[in-house]
């Protein structure tokens, strides 16, 4: 990690990391607003909770500052683009698998 040339401390670099993921999420609230992008009022408000929780879990490792602890997170927060793209190519072949199969039939 950049971060970790700079600083040459594994838990101070790991503190920092959490911390910057942290704020990060804390400017996610905004986004959590009410507005056309959540026409649910319940799934706003489950968003709300799932931001928050993230955020506090980062804010937990400011303070113990583990790296392995980082490491969960860094692989807990990827679960999120992994599962859009993992949607997208699913929906990708399902259109293709429905489309052959009304051209057979």
């Amino acid at each position: 990690m950049a971060l970790y040339a700079i600083i040459e401390d594994a838990s101070t670099t790991a503190r920092v990391a959490s911390g910057a993921a942290a704020l990060i999420h804390v400017f996610r609230f905004r986004s959590n607003r009410p507005g056309p992008a959540w026409p649910r009022e319940s799934e706003r408000k489950q968003s709300q909770w799932f931001t928050a929780v993230i955020t506090l879990v980062l804010a937990g490792n400011i303070f113990v500052g583990g790296v392995g602890y980082l490491h969960a997170i860094m692989i807990v927060l990827l679960f999120g683009p992994a599962s859009i793209f993992a949607t997208g190519v699913r929906e990708i072949f399902d259109d293709a698998f429905r489309e052959a199969r009304e051209e057979s039939t």
